[in-house]
């Protein structure tokens, strides 16, 4: 037996009998209907991960990343509210100064010290 497209073309070539055509119709439809179910998880799959990607772009303060982010979240069809937040966000750090680019930088910094500094002592590992 060949594939449902081509007993399909196969039945409508041919002076196939109308039951003949109905199973090859009913073929191809099983056949759509799984690749639709299957086209329905792969997008739902990228759909999430953009999400994902989204949320860290955002975190991340990085420019590049957040506009490839971004641009992956409208082709995947993320949330419209999702994607016009990071574009907000995408525009102040744009819009940042070199001097506010070097203050955020300098508070992360002495965050990320700061909770290093802390594990350590946690540990008991001051010198």
């Amino acid at each position: 037996p060949g594939s449902s497209e081509s007993r399909l073309r196969s039945a409508l070539a041919g002076g196939a009998s109308t039951a003949d055509l109905g199973e090859a119709i009913a073929s191809v439809e099983a056949l759509l209907g799984e690749a639709k179910r299957e086209l329905k998880t792969q997008q739902l799959r990228e759909r999430r991960a953009a999400y994902e990607a989204l949320h860290k772009a955002e975190r991340s303060d990085d420019e590049a990343t957040l506009a490839r982010a971004i641009a992956e979240a409208r082709r995947t069809h993320v949330d419209r509210e999702e994607i016009e937040t990071a574009e907000g966000l995408l525009e102040k750090l744009r819009a940042m100064t070199k001097e506010e680019r070097a203050a955020r930088d300098a508070a992360k910094l002495r965050a990320r010290r700061k909770e290093q500094a802390f594990l350590h002592v946690k540990r008991d590992e001051c010198e």
